[in-house]
Order: structure tokens, then sequence, then C-alpha cells
């Protein structure tokens, strides 16, 4: 950059900190678009609105990398300016005298290629620079407000926010963060919501359409694991209204047939969706202990007929496993029907529990029914053990304000001990020690991101729900491959969850 003698008149104005992302030696490994749209947003408040590339420009030869980086060196001058302004010497007041020199480095093969500063010149003799205040301040916290200032790499990130639901806020959060730009409200909002409407449709005649379609793939014959997955729905015969639908992926369908001929794992929920149904995601107990997903399914209600129709379609029907549930009137039926032990999921119990006891009086009171209520519900005890424990509760029950709903627990919990207890519970399991536990509610937590997309599911159309089981599934299929490459690496016949729970069981 040229020196300016103390007798000009610009000698009091100062480049702005914010010109120094472009400054020597700067990298960039985004493309080469995005950086000349970078380049004007922050430029453009002073007058630079387009770029022109220089003489001498090299093109990059490389095919794997010309789409990204088109030029191997080049130049980018002023293209806002008359030639008169560029050509001016850069000792002279009002020139322009803007110019940005790049290279593309790509000789590493150990390192992905990017783009390096090689010269950043604006004298302070530019016209560019002998702006008002406002222009500075401007370019300093400009908000874009038109996707053609952003690059085709930005509106990807901010589409695929859009398809993931996420907010506004955090889209405009890290686009400032990682490219120094801020978009407006409104910008933000098209973009991203083009973004969920590509992904899930636009009206409700699109997104059906597209979760069928992806529904309808789990049909054919998976090479990987040689089954088929399933996937139906069931319409009304006169006007056409969905009324359920169930599906399974191969891997699925697999874990069905292995595992469920010891236990089943079944918790349903509302508002999984913007339909009005309830929502199921059974799973089973594969043999590393992993609460192993084996289908979804979401119908009108948890009635009898329809839920079993569905646990048959997903083979999950197989006589003498036991069937663990969220506690729901239809299960029981449902079990016996199937010919099952009947056993319910400890979590909701456990937090029923909790809920009935902020009715007792003192916190002394509350920590002692916290720490019974744990006991006759997670561990093993003799029946005596057992029974000593359902009687302590009760006298602490007696100074609860609550019209006897504590009380009612209790009873629930003691009369069915065969269900809700550890001490029985246990005693169905092949294939863990701690028998029905938590397993129910693992499974749905993983649905909905451990409660954190609860709020966001209601809104969800039929397609993203499904997305969100593949990607479920997939996780699962990650995981339990790494173990067992783990098994095979160290010559290991049996998971360490079966070496463990015969450890305890020894």
């Amino acid at each position: 950059m040229a020196a300016v003698p103390n007798i000009n008149p610009t000698q009091n104005i100062v480049l702005p900190e914010h010109f120094k992302v472009f400054e020597k030696g700067t990298t960039f490994k985004c493309e080469e678009d995005e950086v000349k749209q970078r380049i004007i947003s922050i430029l453009g408040p002073y007058g630079v609105k387009k770029l022109s590339l220089g003489s001498g420009a090299r093109s990059n030869p490389i095919e794997s990398t010309k789409q990204k980086f088109p030029h191997k060196r080049w130049v980018w001058f002023c293209g806002s300016c008359e030639k008169k302004a560029r050509e001016m010497d850069d000792s002279k007041r009002g020139c322009c005298g803007l110019k940005i020199r790049f290279l593309l480095q790509d000789k590493r093969e150990d390192q992905q290629p990017y783009l390096e500063v090689m010269e950043f010149n604006l004298p302070l003799t530019s016209n560019h620079l002998l702006v008002t205040k406002e222009a500075r301040q401007v370019s300093e916290s400009k908000v874009i407000k038109s996707q053609a200032e952003l690059s085709p790499r930005k509106v990807r990130l901010l589409e695929n926010m859009g398809k993931s639901r996420s907010s506004a806020e955090l889209a405009r959060n890290l686009l400032f963060d990682q490219h120094g730009v801020t978009l407006s409200k409104n910008l933000l909002f098209r973009v991203m919501q083009r973004g969920r409407d590509s992904a899930w449709g636009g009206n409700e005649t699109e997104s059906l359409t597209i979760f069928h379609s992806e529904g309808m793939k789990l049909r054919e014959q998976c090479t990987k694991y040689g089954v088929c997955g399933k996937f139906d729905t069931k319409t009304h015969n006169t006007t056409g209204k969905l009324l359920g639908w169930y599906a399974q992926h191969p891997l699925e369908v697999l874990n069905a047939r292995t595992y469920a001929n010891d236990a089943v794992f079944v918790d349903t929920t509302h508002n999984a969706t913007s339909y009005s149904y309830k929502t199921g995601p059974p799973a089973v107990i594969d043999c590393f202990g992993h609460t192993a997903p084996c289908g979804m399914f979401q119908v009108p209600e948890e009635e009898i007929d329809s839920v079993s129709e569905l646990m048959r379609l997903l083979e999950l029907d197989v006589i003498g496993a036991t069937c663990c549930t969220d506690g729901g009137p239809a299960w029981p039926e449902i079990a016996r029907m199937f010919r099952q032990p009947h056993i319910e999921d400890t979590w909701h119990n456990c937090e029923n529990g909790d809920k009935k006891a902020a009715s007792l009086s003192s916190k002394e009171e509350k920590k002692k029914f916290r720490q019974l209520k744990n006991k006759v519900l997670y561990q093993v005890l003799d029946q005596k053990e057992l029974s000593d424990a359902f009687s302590e509760m009760r006298l602490l029950a007696v100074s609860a304000n609550d019209s006897g709903e504590l009380g009612r627990w209790i009873d629930r919990m003691e009369t069915g001990q065969t269900l809700r207890t550890a001490t029985h519970a246990t005693k169905f399991f092949s294939c863990s020690a701690k028998g029905a536990l938590s397993r129910c509610e693992q499974m749905m937590s993983k649905l909905k991101n451990s409660g954190t997309s609860k709020r966001e599911m209601k809104h969800w159309t039929l397609g993203e729900l499904q997305n969100r089981h593949f990607t479920k599934v997939c996780n699962y299929e990650t995981e339990v491959t790494g173990e067992i490459e783990d098994a095979i690496t160290v010559k290991r016949d049996l998971s360490r969850y079966v070496l463990d729970w015969e450890s305890v069981e020894r």
C-alpha cells in the first residue's frame, strides 16, 4: 500500500478494522464465488458494487477442483469506478486503487485446497475511503436483504437448516460467526422455508406424496441385509383419510426376527407430527445390550384391534416374549392375545411417583419417599424387603395433602408389583439383568432427541417423522458396526454386555 505524506488531506483516514479479513496471507477454504460475494458485501457501502477480473488470470486445469476454484491465480479490480479513476496513481487523491490478488494453494496432497490473499491494496487516497461516516457503519454492520448477495454455499446451508427446522436465530448467528455476515429476518425466513418445502412439501398433498414415495422404497430388496423392509398405509374406504401406517427398515426386520422372541418394548406418544395420531417406535434388546429399533407406527388411538394388527405386521407378536409397555390400557389385553407376560416400563411409574410425592409436607419426607420408591422399582429384593418398603411408603403417605393420590399410587405399585418392580420384572428376561427399567422410554427419548425436539415435532409432516426414524436406525447401525469391529479386532466371541451380565449372574 502506498505511503501518504503528512501534508496529504487524507492523513487522518484509517483503514477500517473489518478490512483485515482480506489482508495479505489470509486464507479461504470456501468457493471462489463466495469470497467474491463476501468482498462486495463489505466494500459495497464504499462504492465497490462489483469486481472485474484483471488481465493475466490463469485458469485451474485440475478437474476435481476447477468447479469450486475456476482460477489458479487472478486479480480483482473495482468494476464500479471509471477507467480514469482506476488508472490514476495511488498517491493522487480520488484514485480508485483497489486491487486484490489471489493464489490457489493446492500442492500438498495431505491438505485441502484453499485460496490465499497475495495482495490487498486500497490506498488511503482512494475515493472509496472518502465516504461518509454513515457508509462506514453500514459496511461494518451490513444487513443482507437480497439472496443475490449470498453465495450458493450459504444458500444451501440455510436451506438445509430450514429442512431440519433450525431456528432463524441459530441460522443468523451461525452465518455471522462463520462468515461475518448478517441476514435480514425476511431473507432468512424465505430461504429456510424454501428448504423445508423442497424437502417435505409445500402443502399437504406434496408432503403426503413425499412420505409415501420414501416409504415405498423400503419394500425394495436390500442388497446389504438380504431382506425387504416394510411399509404400508391404511385409509378410510370412503373419504380416503389416512387412518394409520407402519414402516420397518430392513435392519429392523432382522432385529425383530432375531430378538423379539425375548422381549418387545413399546411406548407411544401424542404430538409427534401435525397429525393427531399416537406414535409408537417399538424396540428390542440386541446382543450388545442396546435398545434396538424394530419399526415405527402411527394410529389414531391406542386401541386393541389396530395396535395388535400392527404388532403382527411388524413380527412382534412372538408367543412367550415379554411385552413391556408404558402402561397404556390396551396393552394388557394385547399381551394376553399374544400369550405374552406383560410388565410396565419403570421410568413412567417413577416419574408419576415423583409427581404424587410433591404433596408431602417436608423435604425430609420427600427425600425418604424418593429413596423408597427407587428401591422398590429398581432394586431386586426378597419379598419381605419389598413388602417392608411399601409399608414405609404408606406411613409417609399419611401426611400427604393430596386427597389420597399418593396412597393410590402406592396401592397400584404394590398390587401390580409383578408388572412394575424389578424384584419380579427381572424374572422375565434372559438378556437384561435390570428388567424393564426404562427401555421403552429410551427409544422414545431418541426419537424426541432427549426431549429437545418435542415442541417442534407437533409441526412435523409425516415425512419428517419418517426421516427422523430412519436417522435413528442409521445411528444405531453405525454404533453396532463399531462394536462388532471392536469384537473382531480383539477376537472376542461375546459382547461386553453379555459378558458383564454373565458376571452379574454368577
